[in-house]
């Protein structure tokens, strides 16, 4: 009797596991906040022909540039770039943290002039503030004017706002940048618990500024168990923080959590757009009583597909939104990063979210891959009609693509 009855026990406990491990998705959706996406929602710009994509040149000295803002009152780009094999090794928002087996921790900013077509790679001044040879691993970029209103065009200063992933964490960094010249001089690194796995970075003062963080846990196995099981409702928000100086560095949690917050852009109008590039959307906030620690959400847009970097359209308020249309095969493209563009294609795509139409997406340019293959940002400077397109993996980092008249800058 005493072994049947243990036999019993054993079979109802197998049948609990079996039953556990074939709906391990729902138990996790039901007890533990994951969520389950539609991938039909991420295709509405799926195998379309290309648009506005037929005068791109790509630049082959500077690589792996995962952000571009442009300075439209000068007409320059300036890019956060990198190095391809290394970011296969070590750059945290791509589950690569093997350090040791990265050779150099050394990246690069780089700026363009968009009226004479001239590249220039921009030299760091760490001031005395960190040693010259700290690491520099970028990742999301803004502008600011220094000291001034972010509309003022005759300051011929401005801050550069930068994403870092050290090893000995992530930050934020802020360099002084004259126009004209070519060093980027720091002034600041801001660092706190909650700059932890920092993507995009939206500066709206001096000190002061928005960040997306990509994952809850930045190291270690529970992140390894966030990105195996995941997506999760509560991983990532928009945190905003303040680094004034003489004060404590602080920073709170200004909006809803999401599966994977990313790209960010604060508009002139004090509207806050943020992106989720696992759910395939953007919600747009806005600053209560114009406080930028209060935000209020005014609606999500759902863009129809993976969506990465948020750029402001010059004179209009519009936001710009990388997305990848077909879908992004990230192990395949770390895979072979020496391939992308060449034999392994990514099609890519912007989309202007017009105000005036309730931010309805439009497509405004698309290309298949051979040009602006795997491309995480993109902005555009209307005086010259150019967008440039930057990839964050890819030799050859960035595109300058001059759009035809068909496309509305207005």
């Amino acid at each position: 009797m005493a072994s049947s009855t243990r036999l019993s026990v054993w079979v109802a406990l197998a049948a609990v596991a079996v039953w556990c491990y074939l709906n391990f998705v729902t138990i996790l959706e039901a007890t533990a906040g994951r969520i389950t996406i539609d991938p039909a929602r991420l295709q509405r710009w799926e195998n379309l022909p290309d648009v506005a994509n037929g005068a791109c040149v790509v630049d082959t000295v500077a690589n792996a540039c995962e952000d571009v803002n442009v300075h439209a009152a000068s007409s320059t780009a300036f890019l956060a770039c990198g190095d391809p094999a290394g970011r296969v090794q070590w750059f945290p928002s791509s589950r690569f943290q093997l350090a040791s087996n990265r050779a150099t921790f050394r990246e690069q900013f780089f700026k363009f002039d968009l009226k004479t077509n001239t590249r220039t790679e921009l030299k760091l001044d760490m001031n005395g503030l960190l040693p010259d040879d700290h690491d520099i691993v970028t990742h999301g970029l803004d502008i600011f004017p220094a000291g001034e209103k972010k509309d003022d065009k005759k300051n011929d200063k401005i801050l550069v706002f930068a994403v870092n992933h050290a090893r000995s964490g992530d930050a934020i960094l802020i360099f002084e940048h004259t126009l004209g010249t070519d060093v980027l001089r720091l002034v600041r690194e801001v660092r706190h618990p909650a700059i932890k796995s920092a993507n995009s970075v939206a500066a709206i003062g001096p000190r002061s500024f928005y960040i997306t963080n990509d994952h809850y846990y930045p190291r270690g196995v529970l992140r390894l168990l966030e990105d195996r099981f995941g997506p999760w409702a509560w991983a990532t928000s928009v945190q905003y923080c303040s680094a004034e100086e003489g004060a404590a560095v602080v920073c709170k949690e200004v909006s809803e959590t999401m599966p994977c917050a990313n790209g960010l852009a604060v508009s002139k109008d004090n509207l806050v757009f943020a992106g989720d590039s696992k759910n395939g959307s953007v919600t747009v906030y806005e600053m209560a009583d114009g406080k930028p620690d209060q935000l209020r959400r005014v609606r999500v847009v759902d863009v129809g597909a993976i969506a990465d970097n948020i750029k402001i359209l010059a004179g209009t308020g519009d936001p710009l939104v990388t997305v990848f249309p077909d879908g992004e095969e990230l192990p395949l493209f770390l895979a072979n990063v020496s391939a992308l563009g060449r034999t392994v294609f990514a099609p890519t795509a912007v989309l202007r979210l017009r105000k005036e139409r309730d931010f309805e997406p439009e497509l405004l340019l698309r290309d298949n891959g051979a040009q602006l293959t795997d491309m995480t940002a993109a902005d555009i400077d209307p005086k010259t009609r150019t967008l440039v397109g930057a990839s964050f993996l890819k030799y050859g980092g960035f595109a300058v693509c001059k759009l035809p008249d068909s496309v509305d800058l207005s």
